[in-house]
């Protein structure tokens, strides 16, 4: 089993003899390639579509049913499938089977059609049902989730549905969630994305649907790790803050998203540093996780060694390694989006644009990188959307980016405002 690579970052290469400093730590978790030739894992999905009434504009559902049929396309009968249609009731379009009479499954698909209110509650639940009984030991089981709307019957209480989807989660069944269009509730589908372990995604234009599920599956093709858990100890330094969403063990250690071939997984701390008083390590870190393709466990352990100390002064006039800074600067801006995207929601527009201020002016400070350039072209969308006043797009595609980063992801240019 090949392991994953952790590495750690100060901002700084030294510590301050003289006083207690806090230190931004980038740490950088590179999954393994996989290799040519070597088989991916088997998947175990449920495709869970909406199908209430408001699906039947703008194509929606035309588009959904045809990035269903992708999915489908591109499994083998190592794979299973099941398919479940929701409105006022769930009901299962393809119960859960091996993708080997293709037809039948993409005719089934094909007969969903639009009709009624939103229980999406008994949707998720039905899909992860069909999983969690055909639940692979060695392989990725996932509910993959489609709404345009608000869950309006049924069960509608956004801690139960959250805490419905963290068990699953526990027992291996983790929750993409994919929302469409203006109108559903993005604080509900990114809730059960972040419970349910998996990704979430804001599509604007239907048009993006069969990227968005492709994107999807190659990452869940791509997987090389799972139930993946990040534990600090904390030596000769004091974790202050550790700016990220991520579930906790009993134990403490944080759940991470999985490890995907070729995906980094981008983290920052803050370490409170004292004066050296003996050497050894800052900071010990232990991550965890299960390899799909043959459920063993692996263990790697990184420390962070104690950094020369200097006299304060001289350490103050020391630069700060320029990927920490863009780590630390992302951070701010993404708390930034938040902040615009719940204003948004809201309809504070005042105070959505004066936050548009704040990170205008962030940005202006920044140094270049190509993930500040990502975050100027979302800063340029939301002035297009709050031109338009179109405020439920910058609510939700903000949202949306904020959370990846805030759950390890980088994103290149371009991905957050298409």
């Amino acid at each position: 089993m090949d392991s994953p690579r952790i590495e750690m970052i100060p901002a700084k290469p030294v510590s301050s003899l003289e006083q207690t400093i806090r230190m931004p730590v980038s740490i950088v978790i590179t999954p393994p390639s996989r290799h040519v030739g070597k088989e991916r894992p088997p998947l175990n999905l449920s495709i869970v579509l909406d199908r209430s009434g408001s699906m039947a504009g703008d194509k929606k559902m035309p588009f959904a049913k045809k990035a269903a049929a992708m999915v489908v396309e591109n499994l083998t009968a190592r794979d299973r499938i099941s398919v479940v249609a929701f409105d006022d009731v769930a009901e299962l379009a393809v119960p859960s089977t091996r993708v080997e009479a293709k037809h039948r499954i993409l005719g089934s698909i094909e007969g969903i059609h639009p009709r009624g209110g939103t229980d999406l509650h008994a949707g998720w639940l039905a899909g992860a049902g069909q999983v969690l009984g055909e639940r692979f030991e060695v392989g990725v089981n996932r509910v993959i989730l489609l709404s345009d709307g608000q869950a309006n019957q049924g069960v509608t209480d956004l801690e139960a549905i959250a805490s419905a989807v963290k068990e699953k989660a526990s027992r291996g069944i983790q929750t993409t969630t994919i929302g469409v269009g203006r109108d559903y509730n993005e604080v509900l589908m990114e809730r059960m994305a972040v419970e349910g372990e998996g990704q979430y995604y804001f599509v604007g234009d239907t048009v993006q649907l069969v990227d968005i599920f492709q994107t999807e599956l190659q990452g869940l093709m791509a997987t090389t790790g799972q139930e993946v858990t990040l534990r600090f100890l904390p030596r000769g330094s004091k974790v202050v803050e550790f700016p990220h969403s991520f579930n906790q063990t009993i134990d403490g250690a944080y759940r991470l998203p999985d490890l995907m071939a070729e995906t980094p997984i981008r983290l920052l701390v803050v370490l409170e540093i004292p004066p050296p008083t003996e050497p050894g390590s800052l900071l010990d870190i232990e991550l965890q996780w299960v390899d799909p393709e043959t459920s063993a466990k692996g263990l790697l352990k990184s420390s962070l060694r104690a950094l020369p100390a200097v006299a304060h002064a001289e350490w103050e006039a020391v630069p700060v390694d320029l990927e920490v800074e863009d780590d630390v600067v992302t951070h701010r801006l993404v708390l930034i989006q938040e902040n615009v995207s719940r204003k948004l929601r809201e309809r504070d527009i005042s105070g959505a644009r004066q936050d548009l201020d704040l990170w205008k002016q962030v940005l202006a400070q920044a140094p270049p990188s190509p993930v500040q350039e990502a975050r100027a072209e979302a800063y340029g969308a939301t002035m297009n959307a709050m031109d338009l006043e179109d405020f439920d797009f910058g609510a939700k595609f903000l949202g949306g980016s904020a959370l990846r980063a805030r759950r390890g992801r980088r994103e290149a240019p371009d991905q957050d405002s298409k």
